[in-house]
């Protein structure tokens, strides 16, 4: 059964219907392969800029590894 969900914004946005009685059977394991986070910083909000300074900025690609370990 499908029920009508009363938000403005929820309808605004296409999710009108979306909640349902019906189980969904479905298993989800996190692994590297399907577990990504993007970190988007806008650097130029932080201060940072292209002239020399006193900082480096890295862009880190990490995979099977916690970051603590990366950087170190």
């Amino acid at each position: 059964m499908i029920r009508n969900y009363f938000n403005k914004l929820d309808y605004a946005i296409g999710a009108e219907y979306y909640l349902t009685n019906e189980k969904v059977n479905r298993e989800f394991t996190m692994n590297s392969n399907n577990f990504y986070v993007d970190e988007i910083v806008n650097l130029s909000d932080l201060g940072f800029n292209q002239r020399s300074g006193n900082y480096i900025v890295f862009k880190l690609l990490k995979k099977n590894i916690d970051t603590y370990t990366a950087l170190i």
